[in-house]
């Protein structure tokens, strides 16, 4: 069995990278990653599999720059032929956390071998190009999907699917390893002195409004809670990022009076990516808002007290599970409701809970990965 995986995001391409982990304890299979966007590119960069046979970019499959979210005919052609003289015979195919319609066009045209769709969303994302091509990748029979939990069945209607989890889940129930950094350790880079409640907040992958929306009710909220600190981490994911700061820094200008609540971790390997003037080391405007330290989200959200995020995205997932005080501000999340805080301000003033149960999520012990892997195998 040839597998190519086709990978987006950040998300859908982690679970592939796991997925085939697990492929590999199962038996003699090959695997291609192709990369359909520059994210995924970067995050398998450095991966290494014993099954793994190859890597490429549609830049090397079309011969020029990436496409922008959406394939001609005759691009769309290039890629098929690519699958037909690789002799793949399944396929892995990620929906991305961006409007990206080019795995979609993929999935659809591929007639004759069984495809995987792997929904890495735990939430709904209501204006994502997904739902137009689902009705015409839902009667095609040689398509499964993976879908989270139980709740997002309901927003597929499909006959052939597959309830696997998430890899945010697997990591809430998962054996922590020590780190090489404490949550005194982080929090104290991160400004946050004892007696003080940190509370992380998550930017996304989904246009910049969503998160500008929330950040502003955040802000209007925050001075309310002197005791709370707030970090906001900028996802790496984020395409334009120049276009992302600029839109948070406006927000963050009309409220002047969360300045010593309000900072953005700042980390070395985001300064490279910007491409505006004024936003270089050199020149970042409203330099007091940022936090200049090599933190990531997932260490800053294991610090944390309590998590928030404009939709339910995996960190904050993750901390609801954990019992912290979590948010969504938007987005009907899969998790069960009653998990997150029913407003910015019992989010600030909650107190934490037991962790909550894997049963009551209707899922075995199985990870995502192994799930997944078992599917393909079958198919």
């Amino acid at each position: 069995m040839k597998i190519g995986f086709f990978i987006s995001s950040i998300g859908d391409t982690d679970l592939a990278l796991a997925t085939i982990k697990s492929i590999e304890q199962k038996g003699e299979h090959e695997v291609l990653l192709i990369s359909l966007t520059k994210t995924a590119q970067q995050r398998v960069e450095n991966f290494h599999s014993t099954s793994l046979v190859g890597k490429n970019s549609l830049f090397e499959i079309l011969g020029s720059d990436f496409a922008e979210g959406h394939c001609t005919k005759k691009q769309l052609e290039h890629i098929l032929n690519f699958v037909h003289r690789q002799n793949i015979n399944h396929a892995y195919v990620g929906v991305p956390s961006a409007n990206n319609e080019i795995p979609f066009q993929i999935a659809g045209s591929l007639d004759e071998i069984p495809i995987l769709m792997a929904y890495e969303f735990m939430f709904k994302p209501e204006n994502h190009c997904l739902w137009k091509y689902l009705p015409e990748l839902k009667s095609k029979s040689n398509i499964q999907w993976a879908l989270p939990l139980p709740d997002a069945v309901e927003d597929f209607d499909v006959d052939k699917f597959h309830v696997i989890g998430h890899m945010s889940i697997d990591n809430a129930y998962a054996l922590k390893p020590t780190g090489s950094k404490s949550a005194e350790e982080i929090k104290h880079s991160l400004q946050v002195t004892s007696g003080q409640s940190l509370a992380f907040v998550s930017s996304t992958t989904q246009p910049v409004q969503i998160d500008a929306t929330f950040l502003q009710a955040l802000l209007t909220e925050l001075p309310k809670h002197p005791n709370i600190q707030v970090r906001l981490g900028i996802h790496p994911g984020i395409q334009d990022l120049d276009a992302y700061l600029i839109e948070i820094l406006s927000i963050y200008k009309t409220h002047s009076d969360v300045s010593n609540q309000f900072k953005i971790i700042l980390p070395d390997n985001l300064l490279g990516r910007f491409k505006k003037p004024e936003l270089s080391i050199n020149h970042l405007q409203f330099h007091d808002v940022f936090l200049r330290v090599n933190i990531n989200g997932s260490e800053a959200a294991t610090a944390a007290d309590r998590v928030a995020q404009a939709v339910p995205g995996a960190l904050l997932n993750q901390s609801v599970l954990e019992g912290k005080p979590a948010y969504s501000h938007t987005g009907k999340p899969y998790l069960p409701q009653q998990y997150f805080s029913a407003n910015i301000a019992t989010f600030f003033s909650g107190e934490r809970q037991p962790p909550r149960r894997k049963e009551a999520l209707g899922l075995d012990e199985k990870t995502s990965p192994e799930r997944c892997a078992d599917i393909i195998i079958r198919q």
